[in-house]
């Protein structure tokens, strides 16, 4: 990640309110239903990528507080997030670029879709 400008870093922090920046990662399974117990349609995806991730390596300073942001059940069938956050990317600076590698186990499937999206939460 790597930010041109101040101006952009210091939007995080206004007098309404506080942000975050979230690295919004999604792996899809197109076709996540399956046969589940006693015969039901159930959701079963598959994705290169199972259960809850973790950062492995960052160089994120420590006053910034990088986190990984899992799935939870508000996550449609089909969908897995292995996002990850800044949790005051105010006290980034610019002109660096800032790396962050996630861990996680290995899932069933080869390969899966996937889409990204930079976001600007409202912090909680």
């Amino acid at each position: 990640m790597y930010w041109s400008n101040r101006a952009g870093l210091n939007s995080y922090e206004t007098s309404d309110a506080e942000f975050v920046y979230e690295h919004d990662n999604k792996l899809y399974d197109r076709d996540p239903y399956g046969v589940g117990a006693m015969g039901h349609k159930a959701c079963l995806p598959d994705y290169w990528l199972s259960g809850d991730t973790w950062i492995v390596t960052s160089n994120v300073p420590s006053s910034s507080k990088v986190y990984a942001d899992n799935a939870n059940a508000s996550d449609p069938c089909g969908v897995h997030d292995i996002s990850f956050g800044i949790f005051d990317p105010e006290n980034l600076r610019t002109n660096y670029t800032y790396k962050i590698v996630v861990g996680g186990n290995a899932g069933d499937a080869r390969r899966s879709p996937f889409g990204l999206l930079g976001q600007k939460m409202v912090r909680s």
